[in-house]
């Protein structure tokens, strides 16, 4: 699935700088395995048994019954970039690496580079990310030929998903709509899919339209601008159909270069939302459900919601509307999901368990209210994984609220040699949520927060009895009131010490 790293101020972003089952499992380890992540914003994830393959911030990682193992490229933009979308399959594996640059006073999402693998992460292949030439601004489409804009730079050239089959990938780029190549990443080509004013499109039809998501400028009047070139999912089916989401709707392949579109209306059998951000699949009882992530592009009657069809798209059924979901994870019947308000869980995709604070009495580790990006089932642990930017749950069962309960796998951050911090510092509570004092084990331990002119602001006791390690503080005061921006101090008291620090609150 894809990571959500990108900041979009409107759906439509400025684009006039773009027309200028396993064999034998080998890699090569490049130190010993971790039994804590490499980082705690882990925001997409893939199942690649025995193992899970884990993009994150930094690089490519997988989870496993031996831990976290950090996987190396050799290539610098591979190994240190943030991976916005990972697959594997057989013993192709494929990750798309991108940043946020400055680019005239704003931050663009921008791509980087692919990373192929053909022999199960043994070795890796570094690929340009497939922009077009100035020269390719048409598009043969059976005996039309199509007007289209060339996408040249990298900027909001940002791929989202990918799916895999064989050596063929197929690819979700924002700027660059959906892109294919059949060589495990030599050669690309682009997948044309309808205009906003079209269904269908089929190469046994005949089409006059310009292929762009953005206006023409030029004077010629040949439009663009479509919302379905926005691309940003890709899926397909256990049976082989293969679908795409972008910012106008969901996509299904009929024929070799034949799509069919879905898209919302009021009636609730359409979908809820035009922009599809997630698509995947599952056998439920003995028909294959296809679902989508809905969430509002720029119809004023678009709600976010999940929503799924058992008949190649032709009626959706709603469900969780009004929730925004990022991420989907299936286990036969069973659906997961991640969300902006907390963790779904379903057995039959209507009625839904939930639960958005989690505890580990094991570790001591605490994840509280915040937003969960990515999920998994792990074949090779036989247990729910599910990512967020506190760190990642696993659960210790196949049944996610069997109540057996979950493990929270987390990094620590080390910024003092007392042993003793708050993290994060500075502090925003509207974006950070929690902020963490840690200090060293203590079966007796509270947390005075004081103003600067030392005034007792609020005491904080840990979450669990017997030794703790860590509080937690949601940014208030005793009486529930959020604290203005400024400089607070903390006074951290355990059985056997006491530490003094300052925390920085900003928003």
């Amino acid at each position: 699935m894809k990571s959500f790293y990108f900041l979009l101020p409107s759906l439509f972003v400025s684009l006039g700088a773009f027309a200028q089952i396993l064999p034998d499992f080998t890699i090569n380890k490049t130190g010993n395995s971790s039994k804590t992540p490499p980082t705690n914003s882990i925001s997409n994830m893939d199942d690649y048994a025995p193992h899970v393959l884990l993009g994150t911030s930094k690089g490519l990682y997988f989870y496993g019954l031996s831990g976290f193992q950090t996987i190396k490229t050799g290539f610098s933009d591979l190994d240190t970039k943030g991976v916005y979308s990972v697959s594997g399959s057989g013993n192709l594996v494929f990750f798309a690496t991108g940043e946020i640059r400055q680019k005239a006073d704003a931050d663009v999402t921008t791509g980087v580079a692919y990373a192929v693998s053909t022999d199960s992460m043994k070795t890796w292949t570094r690929i340009e990310l497939p922009l077009d030439k100035r020269t390719d601004d048409t598009l043969y489409f059976g005996n039309d030929t199509i007007p289209t804009l060339p996408i040249v730079v990298p900027e909001q050239f940002v791929t989202y998903d990918s799916e895999l089959n064989g050596d063929t990938i197929w690819v979700a780029t924002w700027s660059g709509g959906i892109r294919k190549s059949t060589d495990a990443g030599k050669t690309w080509s682009r997948v044309l899919l309808p205009p906003d004013n079209r269904n269908y499109i089929s190469p046994d039809s005949s089409y006059s339209f310009f292929y762009s998501p953005v206006e023409e400028k030029s004077g010629l009047n040949r439009g663009g601008g479509d919302l379905n070139f926005l691309g940003f999912s890709v899926h397909k089916t256990a049976s082989g159909v293969l679908w795409a989401g972008t910012a106008g709707g969901i996509n299904r392949r009929y024929q070799p270069d034949g799509w069919i579109k879905y898209t919302h209306s009021p009636v609730t059998s359409t979908l809820p939302g035009n922009w599809i951000v997630g698509i995947g699949s599952h056998t439920f009882k003995t028909k294959e459900r296809v679902w989508a992530i809905c969430w509002r592009a720029l119809g004023s009657s678009e709600k976010y919601a999940l929503a799924f069809t058992e008949d190649n798209g032709e009626t959706w059924s709603r469900t969780l509307t009004g929730e925004k979901i990022y991420d989907i994870a299936f286990n036969g019947d069973s659906v997961l999901a991640a969300g902006q308000s907390g963790v779904f869980y379903s057995v039959d995709g209507l009625k839904w368990g939930f639960k958005s604070n989690f505890s580990d009495p094991e570790s001591k580790n605490i994840i509280p209210y915040t937003q969960f990006y990515s999920a998994s089932f792990s074949k090779g642990t036989n247990s729910w994984l599910v990512g967020s930017g506190q760190g990642l749950i696993e659960s210790k069962s196949s049944d996610f609220f069997s109540g057996n309960g979950w493990s929270i796998l987390r990094k620590d951050v080390q910024e003092s040699e007392s042993g003793s911090f708050a993290y994060p510092n500075p502090f925003s509570p509207d974006d950070d949520r929690y902020c963490r004092f840690s200090f060293p084990s203590s079966s007796s331990a509270t947390v005075s927060i004081l103003s600067n002119d030392h005034l007792l602001v609020r005491k904080l006791e840990p979450v669990f009895s017997g030794n703790s390690t860590e509080i937690l503080w949601d940014g208030r005061d005793s009486f529930g009131n959020r604290l203005s921006n400024g400089l607070y101090l903390y006074h951290i008291q355990t059985s056997g010490n006491e530490f003094w620090g300052k925390l920085l609150i900003l928003e």
